[in-house]
């Protein structure tokens, strides 16, 4: 995954592409030390209960990519589910949604999306 999630978009930014990446705000990723910056912008996604669950979009630079972090207190915090696969759909679908709705809050207007791994390419 690091060749497609890391090396990728660096070497395309390099290439002169404008690249973007938006991956879960995992706990493990927050406190890695990035430099974030919150960029404001909020996303809403429908639970199935009805209900709705707000994810803050924070925003680091790397090698030239401009990284997105969606952070919310019940998602993504226990890092993968693999002993829980229903957790994990869910956290993926949810993930998924709250992606597409970044990248309109965000005003990104992307030619070309990858869903990496088959629980993000939903």
């Amino acid at each position: 995954m690091k060749d497609v999630v890391g090396e990728l978009p660096a070497a395309m930014a390099r290439a002169g592409y404008e690249v973007s990446v938006i991956l879960p705000g995992h706990a493990t990723a927050l406190a890695r030390g990035l430099a974030l910056e919150d960029t404001g912008r909020r996303v809403q996604v429908p639970r199935p209960d009805n209900g709705e669950e707000t994810f803050s979009i924070a925003r680091t630079v790397l090698d030239g990519v401009d990284v997105y972090l969606l952070s919310n207190e019940s998602y993504f915090q226990r890092g993968y589910q693999r002993d829980n696969r229903r957790a994990a759909r869910r956290e993926a679908a949810v993930f998924a949604r709250a992606a597409v709705d970044a990248m309109a809050a965000l005003d990104l207007n992307p030619d070309l999306v990858h869903s990496h791994d088959a629980q993000t390419a939903l």
